[in-house]
């Protein structure tokens, strides 16, 4: 909710999370549900150096002119979109303050749903090889979330049921294999138009392993 007080003139990029109906806006809403922090009517954005270019392309997205500050301190890079717009319909979908310790599921179109867990996978997942050449799947979150992914899994694909193991509040579903792997990749990052490169690449690379 806006406070009273002085308001700015509204931006085009202030409704972009009113209705999420794209595969973009489903993408967005998952990666900021894992790296995106919101309070106060700001939405921050900061990952490592070498994503920089990830948060560019939020901000082109958005078509904002915010410059994107270098903490080299920390290695990383950060965004901040003042915008209470965003930060309304964010929550709405479950994009709230200190979400580490709880957020909903966001209820959007089932045809989305790829693309928004894809964009979680971007921000709290993991996608590598093992040294024995065995690829592994991971991704983190809190439970009610990671358990309704685990269950769109095993519906689209077929796998097995898995007990997600629990550090803290947070909940992590693991799988491995040269064939569940590949298809958890191919289902989320096939056709896809925006991802987090480095992801993508891992991806494209567990597509093509066959044993």
């Amino acid at each position: 909710i806006r406070p009273r007080g002085k308001q700015r003139d509204p931006k085009p990029y202030d409704n972009y999370f009113a209705e999420i109906d794209t595969e973009e806006k489903a993408y967005w809403l998952g990666f900021l549900l894992a790296d995106g922090s919101v309070r106060h009517g700001v939405l921050t954005l900061e990952l490592a150096e070498y994503d920089r270019r990830h948060v560019e392309k939020l901000r082109e997205t958005l078509g904002i002119e915010s410059e994107i500050r270098d903490l080299g301190y920390h290695k990383s890079c950060r965004l901040f979109v003042s915008s209470w717009g965003i930060v309304n319909d964010l929550a709405k979908q479950g994009c709230v303050y200190r979400k580490s310790y709880g957020h909903t599921h966001p209820e959007i179109r089932e045809d989305l749903l790829r693309h928004m867990y894809r964009g979680c996978v971007d921000g709290d997942g993991s996608l590598f090889r093992k040294g024995t050449g065995t690829w592994a799947f991971t991704l983190t979150g809190h439970g009610p979330f990671v358990f309704r992914f685990q269950d769109w899994l095993i519906a689209q694909l077929g796998l097995s049921k898995t007990k997600p193991s629990r550090t803290g509040v947070a909940y992590t579903v693991r799988y491995s294999g040269n064939i569940q792997v590949p298809a958890i990749a191919n289902l989320l990052y096939s056709s896809a138009t925006v991802y987090l490169d480095r992801k993508y690449h891992a991806a494209v690379e567990a597509m093509q392993a066959t044993t």
